[in-house]
């Protein structure tokens, strides 16, 4: 059998198959013949029909009744009917059974790569051994874990493209002419200089963009580098070869590079507005977008691929994913692991309060209002991870919430919860804490290599990526899209931290 490692991952519409990226000493690619699925429940319909109705849609490949739980707050599993399909072919079929009345559907929101990547025990960058015939995967297995401290990266080389436009006017526009294309190579070492560079400025347009072409076969990277490659260079060189109708191709399976026309999304965070472009996926090759790929670094992408092994989002999704969508992303795992399925949305919502019992429950953490001065002798007591260590500690996840007066095991494994009325049961684990515990846990053995080792840099930037979503794990538990959210958890988590704060003021005081 062969090694590699799995670095990406698409979907070939003509073969209907996944297309599997994989590095070895280059990058190539290899069928794979893997079927996403999604589940159908009702209460209305036997499942043994409802399986002989969706087995006469012509794009279902199969359908078996099997047991899951239909979420994390059901404990014992339920019948429902898993339907297969090839992954071309998801989008059609989820859209017809959608039709069929009275049925639930789940995993429809989880596409055929988010599947693979989140179902399969796979992930990008991960070692894997396998078998081939004729450009066909015929035996893939998984010889990495996601959860290794020190593990062996791949040597991909690095191509940063760069355009100069030859403005017509005051305002950038896309009918706008090229001046040069400016390329910039690295062989493997992205924490070295560039090895060499290349400036096509001495071609009409048409053989500018044909040139272009001619240097990325020859450079033939790995990652391609832009500023701004999402909302302005890829579209403006794919309206430029679109007006000479040349079949500008940057990805390695020879693929157009077409950009679709869609508006980008803008949110609130934090008091302000950010917008996120479209983005530019290349297939074979990782784009990455300086501008919006949040953690990719010219000093090296180990945070990419940290992020990628943990959360199974394909590198250029990750680079622009926010640490909620990582974090998400760890908690699905999780879930899949246990056989739950998924809702669409949130399934807890916050019941009404009266404002008194809002005052308590969102108080948020502790401040001293401190008197003006110049002191001495000040100490500075720093927790490590702390909101993610009171979530493991105390087993805060919305399944682990005592909702019943009487506790059935006699408050044998019950958690008070400071000043609120809360109880969380730490009889079993809860999806949360289980999503947590190995992320805390590398985070801390990375700042213990940063102290020991001369390439600290590197174990800067991956806890620095763990540190980043363990920060977002609090927040997300409260956020009202969160899947695996809740009001209570998060509010719990805050009085567990005064609680904390209180302790440790007074352990200081008796210090004097």
């Amino acid at each position: 059998m062969n090694k590699g490692w799995l670095i990406d991952a698409n979907i070939d519409y003509k073969r209907n198959y996944l297309r599997l990226w994989i590095y070895t000493d280059h990058m190539f690619s290899l069928f794979y013949n893997y079927m996403p699925s999604l589940f159908l429940h009702s209460d209305y319909w036997q499942l043994s029909r409802l399986r002989s109705i969706v087995l006469e849609h012509p794009l279902v490949s199969d359908a078996v009744i099997t047991n899951k739980r239909l979420n994390f707050y059901h404990k014992k599993k339920t019948p429902v009917l898993e339907v297969f399909m090839r992954p071309g072919d998801f989008k059609r079929v989820c859209k017809s059974m959608a039709e069929i009345p009275h049925v639930t559907i789940f995993n429809c929101d989880f596409n055929p790569i988010s599947q693979f990547f989140f179902r399969t025990g796979f992930f990008p960058f991960g070692r894997v051994r396998y078998t081939t015939s004729d450009s066909m995967i015929t035996a893939l297995n998984n010889i990495d874990d996601r959860e290794s401290i020190e593990y062996p990266v791949p040597n991909l080389t690095k191509l940063k493209l760069d355009v100069e436009v030859n403005l017509q006017g005051p305002v950038l526009q896309f009918s706008d002419p090229i001046r040069a294309i400016k390329l910039s190579f690295s062989n493997g070492n992205l924490d070295k200089h560039n090895d060499e560079q290349v400036v096509l400025d001495y071609f009409d347009e048409p053989d500018l963009l044909l040139q272009l072409e001619k240097e990325i076969d020859y450079f033939d990277p790995d990652i391609v580098v832009t500023e701004n490659g999402d909302s302005f260079l890829f579209p403006y060189l794919f309206n430029r070869a679109k007006v000479y109708g040349i079949p500008l191709s940057l990805s390695r399976d020879g693929s157009k590079l077409w950009i679709l026309n869609t508006a980008g999304q803008s949110y609130w965070s934090y008091n302000r507005i950010y917008y996120r472009p479209p983005a530019v996926y290349l297939r074979g090759r990782l784009h990455f977008d300086k501008s919006t790929c949040y953690f990719y670094s010219d000093d090296g992408y180990e945070g990419v691929i940290e992020g990628s092994r943990i959360s199974g989002l394909p590198p250029q999704k990750l680079a622009r994913a926010s640490i909620g969508t990582i974090n998400a992303a760890t908690q699905y795992i999780m879930a899949f692991k246990q056989d739950i399925l998924i809702p669409e949305r949130r399934l807890h919502f916050q019941d009404f309060r009266s404002a008194d019992e809002i005052y308590v429950l969102d108080r948020g953490g502790l401040i001293f209002q401190p008197i003006p001065g110049i002191y001495e002798d000040v100490a500075e007591l720093d927790f490590s991870s702390m909101y993610p260590m009171i979530m493991i500690n105390n087993n805060i996840s919305p399944e682990t919430l005592c909702t019943t007066e009487r506790c059935s095991y006699n408050y044998k494994y019950c958690i008070d919860v400071p000043e609120l009325p809360y109880r969380f049961c730490n009889r079993k684990t809860g999806l949360v804490p289980l999503a947590l515990k190995p992320i805390v846990k590398k985070r801390l053995e990375y700042k213990r290599l940063m102290e020991s080792s001369k390439d600290w840099k590197k174990y800067n930037r991956i806890q620095k990526t763990l540190k980043g979503v363990l920060v977002s794990c609090f927040g997300y538990l409260g956020f009202k899209n969160a899947r695996f959210g809740r009001f209570e958890a998060h509010a719990a988590v805050t009085a567990f931290a005064r609680e904390t704060l209180l302790k440790t003021k007074e352990i200081a005081e008796d210090m004097g």
